[in-house]
């Protein structure tokens, strides 16, 4: 007997490949397969292997293309059938066995009573069940940590008086859980949430209502088929126990907490996995909002590549920040809150500005846009807003073009397709995910051409000046060069000039 298992973790095309090879084996007389196969996996394998020919309305396809020979193209429940002789799926894990299982996972641990709540927000797949568990484990080990760090944290603006209430009461077992299976599962839910934490609030309001009370049997529907509606896992999970409070600090702790993780959630759902094994050889984008890690070291520096040191740990957002992301700082009220905004920032601010200029604008309703038409102090308070600081002019370049010293983001070579300049034929700002083939070797985007982004860095030549670094759509090709400096004064405003927010890892 041979027993051939884990095939749906293959790549659909590998799938098919695999499954050719094994079917030549089959008729060794004397021998039994067992074949763990994912039907799905299967009929993405045989979609992908015939993805330039059309589909037919038979059940064995055919396609005559100009100069070519004929080409069956099979159906997946064919292809099966043909190779299969007893097919034998396995049934979904049985409730009362589920929640056996998960006590069984969780053990005596700090979650042992948590077993109905994940039991609510996770599927009924062994393997996502155990890796959730593993997953809870990591992040709550690190939260404990992060708990214990901050009283001794320097006071930040946000920090509210009662701060050490808060951790006790929220940074708590039932709460982990949530958060956990928020990044798990909910990975668009979460991405939301990064950039405005209301959103979560806004969540839990929608879990607490009664849908039958508010819409008709058909606007549920009608709803659900558009995906408006909170999926009901999330909806069963935020509506048990205690809700997050309403409290801006520590709903950015949690926030924080998830990136410190450093898993990626979308690589921790089935869902995910299967849309990466729909896509052959493409990578998944970061989400906006994510951030990546940039280690402490040396580093080439400048046009003449000199040696320079970051000496702490620090992370910095993939992207750009986004009229999206900015969009909420302003429904939030950041321009009225003076705690956000340095001395300087304040008598500008009170003189000047309640959100950037020409935000009126039509092309301004653009979630995925670099936010533009910013000063230095609102870029500053809008970090401040959400927990983070702008990057050095250093920590930006390092970034950018990584160790070595390299002069784009992706190499020694320039090449208009990998970035929004002059040569791209650039007339405005593109969205921030544009050029995915620009990325430097850290994994951050549009730090060639686009916009100017403001660094906390002052200009050499006057303290008065800010440095900006990446070029912008209207320069050519040695402005985005990772090493070339430009430096505006704090107020300077125009719709080449955006940002992004970096933090120290500590």
């Amino acid at each position: 007997m041979v027993f051939i298992d884990d095939l749906d973790r293959c790549l659909p095309e590998k799938a098919l490949e695999l499954l050719e090879s094994i079917k030549l084996f089959l008729d060794l007389e004397g021998y039994l397969f067992l074949l763990g196969v994912d039907r799905e996996v299967v009929e993405q394998g045989i979609n992908y292997h015939y993805r330039f020919y059309e589909k037919g309305s038979g059940k064995e396809e055919y396609k005559q293309e100009a100069r070519t020979p004929k080409i069956r193209i099979i159906s997946p429940t064919d292809y099966l059938d043909k190779m299969i002789q007893m097919p034998f799926e396995l049934p979904p894990m049985e409730p009362i066995l589920k929640r056996q299982f998960i006590e069984t996972l969780l053990g005596e641990s700090a979650y042992q009573n948590e077993a109905a709540l994940i039991e609510a927000g996770i599927g009924e797949n062994p393997r996502s069940l155990t890796r959730f568990v593993n997953f809870l484990a990591f992040m709550g080990r690190l939260a404990e940590k992060l708990k214990g760090k901050i009283p001794a944290e320097a006071e930040d603006p946000g920090r509210p008086k009662n701060f050490q209430e808060l951790l006790d009461q929220y940074f708590t077992p039932h709460f982990y859980v949530k958060w956990a299976i928020i990044v798990f599962r909910f990975r668009p839910e979460h991405d939301k949430i990064k950039n405005t934490w209301k959103h979560l609030i806004d969540l839990q309001s929608s879990a607490g209502l009664r849908l039958d009370e508010i819409m008709s049997e058909d606007e549920q529907t009608k709803a659900k088929e558009k995906g408006v509606l909170l999926p009901e896992p999330l909806r069963n999970v935020l509506a048990m126990g205690n809700p997050f409070p309403e409290e801006p600090w520590l709903i950015r702790k949690f926030i924080h907490l998830a990136a410190a993780v450093k898993v990626a959630a979308a690589a921790n759902t089935d869902q995910a996995e299967e849309k990466r094994a729909a896509r052959p050889g493409q990578r998944t984008p970061p989400a906006i909002g994510d951030m990546v890690k940039i280690p402490r070291g040396p580093f080439l520096y400048g046009d003449y590549k000199k040696q320079a040191n970051i000496d702490q740990d620090f992370e910095i957002d993939v992207y750009p920040v986004t009229d999206g992301q900015y969009r909420e700082f302003i429904k939030a009220g950041g321009y009225r809150e003076d705690q956000l905004w340095s001395k300087e920032g304040i008598a500008w601010r009170n003189a000047n500005a309640t959100e950037p200029e020409y935000w009126w604008h039509e092309k301004r309703n653009n979630d995925d846009y670099p936010v533009v038409d910013v000063s230095y102090y609102e870029a500053e308070a809008y970090a401040a807003w959400v927990g983070k600081r702008l990057p050095s002019e250093e920590e930006w370049e390092k970034a950018a073009r990584g160790d070595n010293g390299l002069i784009y983001p992706w190499g020694d070579e320039f090449d208009p397709k990998k970035c929004n300049t002059t040569e791209s034929g650039g007339k405005g700002p593109t969205p921030v995910t544009e050029y995915p083939d620009g990325a430097s070797t850290y994994g951050c985007y549009d730090m060639a051409g686009n916009v100017w982004e403001w660094t906390k860095s002052n200009h050499p030549a006057t303290i008065k000046a800010k440095v900006l670094r990446s070029g912008a759509w209207h320069d050519s090709r040695g402005f985005a060069r990772c090493a070339y400096r430009n430096g505006k004064n704090p107020n300077y405003r125009t719709n080449d000039v955006g940002f992004r927010c970096a933090r120290t890892v500590k």
